[in-house]
């Protein structure tokens, strides 16, 4: 990154995030009051940060305080890049105001944007939050690698730069694969306690739980199989994290059957907690077509059971089998009164991440970026309509993931229809893959499938997945145990990052500012 004040300076800035802060929607107040991202400035240098506005009619939103005066300016492309290559004060901007705090939002027109301190006086340190709505999925642009890749929802339509948000909440999510070639290889894998050709194959969603007096609770639940591609094995594993106003987990606030269990980590010295299961490694053969799904029920005065499964549809020539619900968590809430995976282009959670849906190849764990040798694949990414009882396309994709830490450099991903894309070893491409539509039924099993998922999925099929309502009404999925309330002793488990199953497929560093105000 550039940042110079004159010509030949340069300066080095670290971003430290601060603690996830909850804001009550539509509370411009309580967004100007907390801040997600602070900054050092030193004495006449400045800090330029890139904003993308995504639609012909964005709202952007700032806000900050320094424990100096110094100048806050917001600029577009052109004006930043004559300041950048001038030893002029800041002057030529949309807004531009001195002093130690400042709070703006306006209207700007679809492009690139910049929030830039410049430090005139003594070195500033800075903390802030911005915002645009719609909310943009591109941090920079243009994206470059390593990044998730796959097919995701961000909640928005975008028709030639009118962006439009839209929220879908459903009881469960449904990711489809369909893999013919498959070997990933990482030389540094090592460094993030990962194997050599290890990755990961990963949905993930926003759970927001509705609890009585209105606060919103949100976790991040993720199915990630974890496959070790040179021996074609696989475990099937899952993470919950605490995206919530305390942000806090524990063996007493989740609990599973399946010997899941709750751990803590530290970002920037701020501690976070998430819940971790992985089962032991079994073998598969490509052709590899697999189902992952993520299912809620809203169990009102008890808390919200988070069932994790996994079809093997095609595994070489084997038939589908059934759905193997390999981990049940219940997250304790008694004031809970809904729950819905939630998606939408318009509200982030409150530690900044996006209210989104994917269906990305990253790395194995911990953050790890791993590069493709040979990958051939289509995902299919789908939410449980519970007014037509099937399993729907999200409205429109794009081929990359928000949320996710771990990443891929090397695939190039094309929209195939009926919610699927394809993938292959290529040049990335970031990008809006377009409009959807379509469903799709998972098969029953002992169903042998020979067409690929792409090309049998057609927008009359119907969804072998019924949905419950949001309210908590017993789902019509065919589990036995949807009755049953898993209740663990409260354990105390001091367990190191280094066992494998608390690897821990995580979030990106939280990036983003809170609610909509």
């Amino acid at each position: 990154m550039k940042i110079n004040s004159a010509p030949g300076a340069f300066l080095i800035a670290l971003l430290i995030v601060s603690s996830p802060i909850a804001l009550a929607p539509h509370d411009a107040s309580a967004f100007a009051t907390y801040f997600l991202y602070q900054i050092v400035v030193p004495s006449g240098y400045f800090q330029p940060i890139q904003i993308d506005a995504p639609s012909s009619n964005t709202t952007v939103f700032f806000s900050i305080s320094s424990n100096t005066s110094l100048s806050t300016a917001l600029m577009t492309d052109s004006q930043f890049s004559s300041f950048n290559n001038s030893n002029d004060e800041v002057s030529d901007s949309l807004f531009l105001q001195n002093g130690t705090t400042a709070q703006h939002s306006m209207r700007i027109p679809e492009g690139v944007y910049y929030l830039v301190f410049f430090a005139y006086g003594n070195t500033a340190n800075v903390s802030y939050n911005y915002q645009t709505y719609p909310i943009s999925p591109f941090l920079v642009l243009p994206l470059t690698p390593p990044e998730p890749t796959g097919i995701a929802s961000f909640g928005l339509l975008n028709n030639s730069g009118n962006v439009t948000p839209y929220t879908i909440e459903s009881t469960d999510a449904v990711g489809v694969a369909d893999i013919t070639a498959f070997q990933a290889y990482n030389s540094s894998a090592a460094a993030s306690n990962d194997t050599l050709s290890g990755a990961t194959l990963q949905l993930n969603s926003i759970l927001a739980v509705n609890e009585q007096g209105g606060l919103r609770q949100f976790y991040w639940v993720q199915n990630t199989p974890d496959f070790v591609t040179n021996a074609s094995q696989v475990a099937w594993a899952d993470n919950i994290w605490n995206f919530s106003v305390s942000g806090i987990l524990s063996n007493s606030t989740i609990t599973s059957s399946d010997g899941g269990y709750a751990y803590s980590y530290y970002n920037n010295g701020n501690p976070g907690y998430y819940y971790s299961f992985e089962t032991s490694n079994s073998t598969y053969t490509l052709p590899l077509q697999l189902a992952l799904i993520v299912s809620e029920t809203a169990m009102p005065g008890k808390g919200v059971l988070v069932q994790l499964g996994a079809q093997e549809i095609g595994n070489g020539s084997a038939p589908a089998q059934s759905i193997d619900w390999f981990d049940n968590a219940t997250i304790v809430d008694p004031t809970v009164q809904s729950a819905a995976f939630y998606v939408s282009g318009n509200v982030t959670t409150p530690n900044g991440l996006y209210s989104d849906t994917e269906l990305v190849f990253g790395g194995e764990g911990n953050g790890e970026t791993t590069h493709f040798t040979q990958l051939s694949a289509s995902l299919g990414l789908f939410y449980g309509n519970s007014t037509s009882g099937t399993q729907t396309a999200f409205p429109s994709y794009y081929s990359f993931g928000g949320d996710t830490g771990e990443a891929t450099d090397d695939l190039s991903v094309s929209y195939s229809g009926n919610g699927f894309s394809t993938l292959s070893v290529g040049t990335p491409n970031y990008i809006y893959l377009g409009t959807a539509s379509g469903t799709y039924t998972l098969p029953l099993a002992g169903v042998t499938v020979t067409t690929s998922f792409s090309a049998a999925s057609s927008s009359s099929t119907v969804s072998t997945i019924s949905q419950s309502s949001s309210s908590g009404s017993a789902s019509s999925l065919p589990l036995s145990y949807l009755a049953v309330i898993f209740v663990l002793a409260s354990v105390v488990a001091t367990v190191t990052l280094s066992a494998r199953n608390a690897r821990r497929t995580g979030p990106r560093i939280q990036r983003r500012s809170s609610e909509q105000y």
